[in-house]
């Protein structure tokens, strides 16, 4: 009968007051959504072959860095080997278990509500902290298996309580219940992880973060696959940790961890420690020769602050975020449930007051203090020095400026030429046929911001890396803040952004909020910053590494739309995509190597060819056969391969 007794301790409107028993009908709990969102397609035909196509990709691309990481020896690397195998097969199998029973999440699904991307995301992020940990010198062991164990953890526990739930069909309905299975999960890992050297103590506040922004992403409609869901969520949760650990650094003195950090970065960034402060909190800036990442010395006169900036102002952008949801959400609902008039009006008001008055509060009183801790700087005058001191920078700033909006303005003509109706012939009544313009299709303009990518941060990464990475950080921070514009519809901008960013959404930007754009500057930005961050990493072709982004989707998906749009033929079961579209992209990333090998003065040695035209295949072929959103996955991807080339 499903029936339930409660008590109802709330005083009746009528008769005499106090707790009484009350029968009532269960209420069932479904959301309901703030607009119609278009149901997910029904799987095409060859989806089983793309599928085992991709995981069979994700085999090769795992049993390569097991058999690095056991060929290094070591009683450690072999059992963190063993636990990434583990959570590749359990990967796998969660990934068939929801052909069976489909989890009950609001998570965006591509090509039918089996293709989770579990498969892939759950492996992601460790494959790329092992993939370094392999390449990486000996001082940075300890720090590299913390976050390698850590980022294990999370998906050993994901693992665990998705197969305990999905026979129950309960996941993300009872948040009570996520926690307990959380829980429970991680007495089970608690275990492997301590025999691989792993440091449990901050384990269960990891988790618990990690957990937490999983389940704001499942709250979100269709913003995520599953997949892709686990891999923010690890990404950030490993953010927010280093953070805390820099926040308690500065507060309470040096930890041998962060010194560990600092070191590494310094020498990736070319800067003598005798140059560098012996704490976070100092405030001296002084004028240090840095050799950058590409071999060309220039004056930084910020020195191990870049990083820290970097990772402070993502994590803000973040902080906002979440502090500011509640009352966008109001807006947004408010926004979208008709016209403002009477009461609607007044609590409109009433919420853009409170937007306003906490996001200047939170900036002001928590994010910028916060900076000024962890990296013993004013964040603002580090800032305005960093953009206005140097000529070179002002010079990158004026090209980025300009460049941007000379392509906002083509694209807006193109935009309006494409949509304009066709103008009228009076004597046969109808349209000219010779007057309309060709419509241009959708996925031209969007690979055309990704060759934009290519002009505006290739010359950036070739000038200033450092300054690069920052401006990567706060471009990020931007896009992040106009996003929850977007979301709320806030004036001035919000009404705006949603017209202009509506005219370049896909079938994967079904959800409330619009990622891939932002996607698209991580995907260039990541591997600049593992490289600045990645402690003493030892491969022929380092100055290659930061372009891995910028080569495998400025260059790579890029061209292979292009080629599958205008030579494609035949087509990869299970998609749309091409296999000469796949060539296509292959041999422009491979130029792109090769070209850029040159220009940095680094060439890629005749016995590493074949190492990298490899691994430039495995990302073709990964990028025609993952439904994932390519702008998040393939670079990572990219990356961990080029660190596995000799």
């Amino acid at each position: 009968a499903k029936l339930r007794w409660h008590m109802d301790t709330s005083f009746p409107r009528f008769g005499v007051g106090g707790p009484r028993l009350r029968y009532a009908q269960p209420t069932q709990r479904t959301p309901v959504p703030e607009e119609d969102l278009p149901p997910s397609p029904p799987p095409p035909p060859g989806t089983k072959q793309r599928r085992w196509i991709e995981t069979l990709i994700i085999l090769v691309w795992i049993g390569m860095i097991i058999y690095e990481l056991i060929r290094q020896g070591g009683v450690r690397r072999v059992q963190l080997a063993g636990l990434l195998g583990a959570v590749t097969i359990g990967g796998i199998i969660c990934q068939e278990i929801n052909k069976v029973w489909p989890f009950r999440t609001s998570f965006r699904t591509s090509g039918g509500a089996a293709d989770s991307g579990l498969a892939l995301g759950l492996v992601l992020v460790p494959a790329l902290l092992a993939s370094i940990l392999i390449t990486a010198g000996a001082d940075a062991q300890t720090m590299l298996v913390q976050y390698l164990g850590v980022s294990l953890s999370f998906s050993c526990v994901t693992i665990l309580t998705l197969v305990a739930s999905s026979g129950l069909g309960t996941v993300g309905t009872s948040p009570r219940y996520l926690m307990a299975l959380l829980l429970a999960s991680a007495l089970l890992a608690r275990a492997p992880l301590r025999t691989a050297g792993v440091d449990l103590s901050p384990l269960i506040m990891n988790l618990t973060v990690y957990f937490v922004t999983l389940r704001v992403c499942l709250s979100l409609p269709r913003c995520f696959t599953l997949g892709e869901g686990v891999t923010v969520s690890s990404a950030i949760a490993l953010m927010f940790w280093q953070a805390a650990h820099l926040t308690y650094v500065a507060t309470f003195g040096d930890l041998s961890l962060s010194k560990i950090l600092r070191e590494a970065i310094n020498e990736n960034l070319g800067i003598e420690p005798s140059a560098v402060p012996t704490s976070l909190a100092t405030n001296t800036t002084t004028t240090t020769p840095v050799v950058d990442i590409n071999g060309d010395e220039v004056i930084a006169p910020f020195g191990s602050e870049f990083p820290v900036m970097t990772l402070g102002v993502l994590t803000a952008s973040i902080v906002i975020v979440v502090v500011t949801y509640f009352p966008n959400q109001q807006l947004r609902r408010l926004a979208l449930g008709g016209q403002r008039k009477g009461p609607r009006a007044q609590a409109w008001s009433k919420w853009l007051t409170i937007y306003y008055l906490v996001l200047p509060l939170v900036l002001l009183g928590l994010v910028i203090p916060w900076l000024q801790a962890i990296s013993g700087v004013s964040p603002i005058i580090w800032v305005f020095k960093l953009m206005f001191t140097s000529s070179t920078h002002m010079r990158m700033l004026c090209y980025w400026a300009g460049t941007l909006a000379l392509a906002i303005a083509l694209v807006r003509r193109k935009g309006s030429s494409s949509s304009a109706p066709a103008a009228s012939d009076s004597s046969t009544g109808g349209a000219t046929p010779s007057s309309a313009p060709a419509p241009i299709p959708n996925i031209i303009v969007r690979k055309f911001f990704h060759l934009l990518a290519l002009v505006l941060f290739v010359p950036g990464l070739m000038v200033d890396a450092p300054f690069l990475g920052v401006s990567y950080a706060l471009a990020c921070a931007l896009f992040v803040f106009m996003e929850t514009l977007k979301f709320g519809r806030i004036p001035p901008l919000g009404p705006w952004l949603a017209a202009f960013m509506d005219g370049f959404t896909d079938a994967r930007d079904q959800g409330v909020f619009t990622l891939t754009h932002i996607y698209l500057l991580l995907g260039c930005a990541v591997p600049l910053w593992m490289t600045m961050m990645a402690p003493s990493v030892q491969v022929p072709h380092l100055s290659i590494l930061p372009y891995a982004g910028l080569i495998v989707i400025g260059l790579g998906d890029s061209f292979a739309s292009l080629a599958g749009l205008y030579f494609g033929r035949h087509k990869w079961p299970g998609t749309s995509k091409t296999v000469e579209g796949t060539v296509g992209g292959v041999i422009s990333m491979l130029a792109g190597v090769w070209l850029l090998g040159h220009i940095t003065g680094t060439p890629i040695p005749a016995s590493s060819w074949g190492w990298v035209g490899a691994a430039t295949v495995l990302a073709g072929v990964m990028e025609a056969a993952t439904t994932q959103i390519d702008n998040l996955v393939l670079p990572l991807f990219y990356y961990s391969l080029f660190l596995l080339t000799k």
